[in-house]
């Protein structure tokens, strides 16, 4: 547990919030800038970022360096099943938090997005990047 304490759930946030980052930054292009329905822009943002955190949590929060005999696409496919669900799970909380609370999108994404990063920890952590590997060396 003190492992996952001092390495992992810090790496899960900053990677986390590098993730929520990329997605709050292309919610606001594509709304404030380019002039998409908040709900469309939403989705395409999320979408965007679902690669910026694939890549963070295997690789660096969870150390699994893995991409033999399909590793990589079952984790990659897993992870993608994971944010779709949560997709949909953010779109709800979106139009909710916007349409019935009357907050600002903005705001209402930093809200949805803390509320799914807590339940997707467990979920990467247990089934998506189980097996922790060794980092190939380099010479």
């Amino acid at each position: 547990m003190n492992l996952i304490k001092r390495f992992i759930v810090p790496r899960y946030l900053i990677g986390g919030a590098c993730g929520a980052a990329t997605n709050v930054f292309f919610l606001f292009l594509l709304v404030d800038v380019f002039g998409v329905w908040y709900l469309q822009a939403a989705v395409w943002s999320f979408l965007i970022s679902w690669l910026v955190s694939f890549l963070l949590q295997k690789y660096w929060t969870f150390q699994n360096y893995s991409t033999e005999n399909g590793v990589l696409q079952k984790q990659a496919t897993l992870f993608f099943a994971v944010s779709f669900l949560n997709l949909g799970i953010n779109t709800l909380l979106m139009y909710i938090f916007v349409d019935f609370f009357q907050l600002w999108y903005l705001l209402a994404q930093v809200f949805s997005s803390a509320l799914i990063a807590i339940s997707s920890f467990f979920i990467y952590k247990h089934f998506v990047f189980k097996e922790k590997t060794i980092a190939p060396q380099s010479l």
